[in-house]
């Protein structure tokens, strides 16, 4: 049995639905992981411009020149689902900025509070 039967195995026995092909099940995964490179995206724009609307257009283009390069490339193509994957990672991760920058103001404004009394 070679390596990539028994991979194929694994993937299909974690993933119910596998076609049991490669070319099909390696394009969902791969259009699957958009969502935590995107997140990773969304967390560094937040951090750097922590305005919900500018790091979210700066997420948007980068998406958006992502999937546009792909036209040029002649394995590749411009895939609007990628675009919607991008779009749901660099959301989560820049709301977990904002809620983890909320957290941390509240417990500075605490300390602040607790350290005049």
């Amino acid at each position: 049995m070679s390596v990539s039967i028994t991979l194929q195995d694994v993937f299909m026995s974690v993933f119910k639905n596998a076609s049991g092909t490669w070319s099909v099940d390696l394009h969902w995964f791969r259009t699957l992981l958009h969502v935590p490179l995107y997140f990773a995206l969304g967390m560094m724009a937040y951090f750097t411009f922590p305005r919900f609307w500018l790091s979210s257009m700066i997420c948007t283009i980068v998406a958006l020149a992502d999937e546009t390069l792909k036209i040029f490339l002649p394995t590749r193509e411009f895939e609007v689902r990628d675009l919607g994957f991008d779009i749901i990672g660099f959301l989560l991760g820049i709301a977990l900025m904002f809620v983890l920058r909320v957290l941390v103001n509240k417990i500075r404004g605490n300390n602040k509070r607790q350290q005049n009394i």
